[in-house]
């Protein structure tokens, strides 16, 4: 991949971009191999891999720069923010549209937060790509002062940006070093559809999604193969977000029931559940400390799906779902390290098949699906 910022030394998030791609992959393999050494060699599938470029479906983008002459892209420790509107890991039409989202922006004369002095307004400009070339527009700012003006802004907006079907303004006071506040105020729409092969998701400004919908549609679908393929038809999926594996499963014709924390999430989900009638429901709860109920909810499933932060599901889960009696159990992991760790508590499954990802190309990310079966004598 070339990439104007990385060849002038402006941006280095990409930190493997001078590796060869194919090297990138056998890299990431042979690294959760080596985390992963109770997992017996034949029960290792290639890694998916992605497209080089274009493959980001958000951008996440902290302003800089000053009112009418902005910067959209990265704060740097020391100097000014570091402007990344042409990154190659966008699509054109998501490029495109950074680049008029930005001369909007100038057009209002909104400025931008400096984190130097803690003045300004506009700390993050996120732009999500869903189904043909739709897209969210979430504006995060440090307090209500533009809020009425860019409410006012909507009818105009939605006749300047027609692919945008979904406008929102977060709040986000506090000098930290997080993305967004807990107010968010929905000016318009409120979710976008993404479409992961066949089934489509609605995604809402705060909810987790994964950002590469090439190899998260490979995700879901490796899932609902190997489901499918045991004879699965009920399914409790934990950590659900906006319900992406659930959602595929119903699709394959396995009920469902995912569990997740975030209202607006499940509220998501349920409403693409809706639109396609499929057989998939959603409980709003606390993944790690509700599974005998949602193991009652789910009506006993055969299998359960967890799709943990970073952190994994935890040594509490890990026992319980171990206790459990589930037959099987499908974990997908962001940080092969906490599914590791997670493992040892899971002394009564084995992984019989487990397949890397390359969610994010050019560094040194990977994520990893898991197939685990409960052995005869747990």
């Amino acid at each position: 991949m070339q990439c104007q910022y990385f060849e002038a030394n402006l941006c280095r998030s990409c930190t493997w971009l001078e590796k060869p791609y194919p090297q990138q992959l056998q890299d990431k393999n042979a690294h959760c191999q080596s985390l992963l050494p109770q997992v017996p060699e034949k029960a290792w599938l290639p890694i998916q891999p992605s497209p080089q470029t274009g493959f980001r479906n958000k951008a996440k983008l902290a302003a800089g720069g000053r009112g009418g002459d902005l910067t959209l892209g990265i704060n740097t420790l020391h100097g000014p923010n570091q402007d990344l509107q042409h990154c190659p890991l966008y699509s054109p039409p998501m490029r495109s549209l950074i680049r008029d989202l930005a001369r909007w922006l100038n057009f209002l004369g909104i400025s931008p937060y400096d984190l130097q002095t803690r003045n300004g307004e506009l700390k993050y400009l996120i732009v999500t790509e869903g189904a043909d070339h739709q897209f969210l527009v979430r504006l995060v700012v440090r307090s209500h002062y533009w809020l009425g003006r860019l409410r006012a802004q909507v009818p105009m907006l939605q006749q300047q940006f027609p692919e945008v079907v979904s406008w929102s303004v977060n709040i986000h006071p506090e000098h930290a070093a997080t993305l967004a506040g807990e107010e968010e105020h929905v000016l318009a729409g409120g979710y976008v559809p993404v479409k992961f092969g066949e089934v489509t998701v609605l995604s809402n400004p705060e909810s987790f999604l994964q950002t590469n919908t090439f190899v998260a549609t490979a995700l879901y679908t490796q899932a609902t193969r190997w489901l499918a393929a045991l004879g699965v038809s009920r399914v409790l999926d934990l950590f659900c977000g906006v319900g992406s594996f659930a959602l595929a499963a119903a699709k394959a014709g396995i009920t469902a029931h995912g569990v997740e924390s975030d209202p607006r999430a499940v509220e998501a989900a349920q409403m693409s559940a809706q639109q396609e009638a499929l057989a998939a429901a959603f409980t709003t709860a606390d993944a790690t400390n509700t599974l005998t109920e949602a193991l009652e909810k789910a009506n006993n499933p055969q299998a359960v799906i967890v799709n943990p932060p970073r952190r994994g599901i935890g040594a509490a889960l890990a026992t319980d779902i171990n206790n459990s009696g589930v037959p099987y159990v499908l974990y997908s992991s962001c940080n092969p390290q906490s599914f590791a760790q997670d493992l040892t508590q899971m002394t009564n499954y084995r992984v019989v098949r487990i397949r890397p990802f390359d969610m994010f190309p050019h560094t040194a990310h990977v994520e990893t699906l898991s197939l685990m079966t409960r052995t005869k004598n747990g």
